[in-house]
């Protein structure tokens, strides 16, 4: 009887989750990545931004911290590619947003392995980037 109820709760608990058109790994990252490219650049970019907060957390050996944060930018790299912008050239948009997401990439595997020299390194690297994608693209 335990089996029967077992499986039973299996089936029910399946077309719940089909019948809510399933929640997929790929749409927990797509809700926390922004739908608007002012939003990644704020989020991760402002004075509260990522960018500091990673830097901040590597500092201050806060790598949980700086793990979850430096994931989340991960994403932001990733999205904003997906993204188009107000003006500019589709290939310098291709170019400059594959190097984005590259540096971001960066970012998570220096924290994730606790370098923070590299972790650093990789932050000046996004920040030194700014100007080309804002003079050819904002």
């Amino acid at each position: 009887m335990t089996t029967r109820f077992t499986a039973r709760l299996a089936v029910l608990t399946a077309g719940l989750f089909l019948a809510a058109g399933g929640v997929t790994a790929q749409d927990k990252k797509d809700d926390k990545v922004p739908k608007t490219i002012s939003e990644i650049m704020k989020k991760g970019h402002g004075a509260k931004g990522l960018l500091k907060a990673i830097g901040k957390e590597v500092k201050e050996g806060k790598w949980d911290e700086a793990k979850t944060d430096a994931e989340l930018l991960k994403l932001f790299g990733e999205g904003l590619g997906k993204l188009k912008p107000e003006k500019g050239d589709a290939d310098s948009w291709k170019k400059l947003t594959e190097k984005y997401k590259d540096n971001t990439a960066d970012v998570y595997k220096a924290v994730d392995k606790k370098e923070a020299d590299k972790a650093d390194a990789a932050l000046k690297k996004i920040g030194s980037s700014c100007k080309s994608c804002h003079d050819a693209h904002k």
